[in-house]
């Protein structure tokens, strides 16, 4: 798959591919997605947003100080392909609420709040009643 069919598919699974495939020229990498940098030798190297606007390179293994050279376009993209499908959510671990079932937890949501709250307010008045009474003496 070249990287034009990579981005087809990440936009037929509902992504932007805009974000997950940002670029192969390095004055337009970004620090979310993938970005490819092509080396000297005719190979690529990925380097993955830190969030931070920085990068991370993509190495051969866990730990490894060596980047992982892709020899292709093709191999790269799959790569990428097999990363994005790795990473979806599995359909049994997405919580689905009804409305009801969403009110009970915003309702125990404010209950827990309330009560962390009536503690603080109890906490800080002791403190105002004690300070006062140091006060005094």
């Amino acid at each position: 798959m070249n990287l034009a069919e990579l981005r087809k598919k990440i936009a037929r699974e509902g992504g932007d591919p805009d974000e997950v495939v940002v670029s192969t020229r390095e004055e337009d990498f970004d620090s979310w997605g993938y970005n490819v940098v092509p080396q000297p030798d005719g190979t690529y190297i990925i380097k993955t947003g830190d969030g931070r606007d920085g990068w991370n390179t993509v190495k051969e293994n866990i730990g490894s100080p060596t980047p992982r050279a892709f020899r292709s376009e093709d191999e790269f993209c799959d790569w990428i392909w097999k990363r994005i499908q790795s990473s979806k959510v599995s359909p049994d671990l997405i919580i689905v609420r009804t409305p009801e079932e969403e009110e009970q937890e915003r309702l125990k949501d404010e209950e827990n709040y309330q009560r962390i709250l009536a503690r603080f307010e109890a906490a800080r008045a002791a403190r105002t009643a004690e300070a006062a009474t140091e006060e005094k003496e």
